[in-house]
């Protein structure tokens, strides 16, 4: 692959029971210990539908590997990779109820997040907590009405950026500064910690899409040594239906970012 693809995995209606009737030819050791360490049918469900379309797509990109091939580690950050048998993506996925999505890049650390639209969230105090102060300005100048949709439009910007660094929440959400006009517009500041001020050679692509009455955010960062072509807004994006069905879809993006 070259650039972004973006994934978009509906939940099936399939049975817990089914999904483990497949584990013996997916997962691995660890896997499979992890797997019964969850407690609720939930929790297991989530777990297995991740394993198996994580798999089953990167094998899409390298046909030669069976999905239960792949291996997996973290970084000392806690962010799941790639360790083999070949690891030239970065991935990442969120999921929420009755959705979930995945991200892969070639050309950069990719991350995603995935809110429900009607989520109810109590977005004065959570922006006062996480938000800067400008951007919580920002949220409280709109209407109660438009408050939600518009925290929910930073709040997944913030996350997918955090993911996409690989820092987790080691690096505060109010790092990335997210300032929306009305229209389409978007701009970006990357606040830097202390321990690397000045030091922020890192080059951003961020989408803010519509899907479905979800809000998704696309975050892929780069080391600016290491672009080789100008800023493309355009990416693939597929719908993945179990067992193994694929065709491609449209996300509306709404904002966009290159920096």
């Amino acid at each position: 692959m070259n650039g972004t693809d973006v994934w978009v995995i509906p939940v099936p209606q399939v049975s817990l029971a089914e999904l483990l009737s497949h584990s013996h030819r997916y997962l691995s050791d660890d896997e499979r210990h992890r797997l019964h360490g969850r407690r609720l049918s939930k929790g297991q469900f989530t777990f297995l539908l991740t394993r198996y379309a994580l798999r089953d797509l990167l094998s899409f990109y390298a046909p030669d590997i069976a999905p239960a091939d792949w291996e997996f580690s973290r970084t000392e950050s806690g962010k799941p990779v790639v360790s083999g048998p070949v690891s030239q993506l970065s991935f990442n996925l969120s999921h929420a109820d009755g959705m979930m999505v995945m991200a892969f890049a070639s050309d950069g650390e990719v991350g995603i997040d995935l809110e429900h639209g009607d989520r109810a969230v109590n977005a004065e105090a959570l922006s006062a907590r996480y938000f800067t102060d400008a951007e919580h300005q920002q949220l409280m100048s709109l209407s109660a009405a438009d408050r939600v949709s518009r925290f929910l439009e930073i709040w997944t910007l913030k996350e997918a950026c955090v993911k996409a660094s690989g820092l987790g929440l080691s690096r505060a959400l109010r790092q990335y500064e997210f300032i929306l006009q009305d229209d389409t517009g978007l701009s970006m500041i990357e606040h830097a910690p202390l321990d690397t001020a000045g030091d922020l050679s890192v080059s951003w692509q961020l989408w803010s899409c519509a899907y479905a009455g979800y809000r998704i955010a696309l975050a892929k960062s780069a080391l600016m040594a290491n672009r080789e072509s100008p800023a493309d807004p355009d990416f693939t994006v597929r719908e993945f239906l179990w067992p193994q069905q694929i065709r491609p879809v449209q996300l509306r993006v709404e904002r966009y970012f290159s920096g």
